[in-house]
């Protein structure tokens, strides 16, 4: 689970003690896994596979309502390319507003996202009907 620290909820959050703990610190987010989860990868890959093809999935569909059979690569890769970044490429932005996650890491989760988004684009363009 994940655990905020100092934790409040409801009309607590508005309160002046609440306020005056978070004020003078520390604040922290605190993300707890299984032992199971972190030794073995195999669950996490295959939800990352997962979480892939539904991405492609959302990707065809809207390819498939903007481009024709017979479209050019260079156009099917730039239409493709650009949906896939949309998904993979701003998550970790997301994370630094929320969550506290590093700038510099949520530019490093977008260099994935691109290299993740050029692959995509690359086999719609290879695979696209002629």
């Amino acid at each position: 689970g994940m655990y905020y620290v100092p934790f409040a909820e409801g009309e607590e959050m508005r309160s002046d003690t609440y306020k005056e703990r978070v004020r003078k610190g520390p604040v922290a987010i605190l993300k707890v896994r299984s032992a199971e989860a972190t030794l073995n990868m195999g669950p996490a890959m295959g939800k990352s596979l997962l979480l892939y093809l539904v991405v492609s999935v959302f990707v065809a569909y809207l390819a498939s309502q903007t481009l024709g059979p017979g479209a050019e690569y260079l156009r099917v890769f730039q239409v493709t390319g650009t949906a896939a970044f949309l998904a993979y490429g701003f998550i970790g932005f997301q994370e630094s507003i929320w969550f506290a996650l590093p700038g510099s890491v949520a530019f490093k989760h977008a260099a994935d996202g691109l290299v993740y988004s050029l692959l995509t684009a690359g086999m719609f363009g290879w695979l696209w009907p002629a």
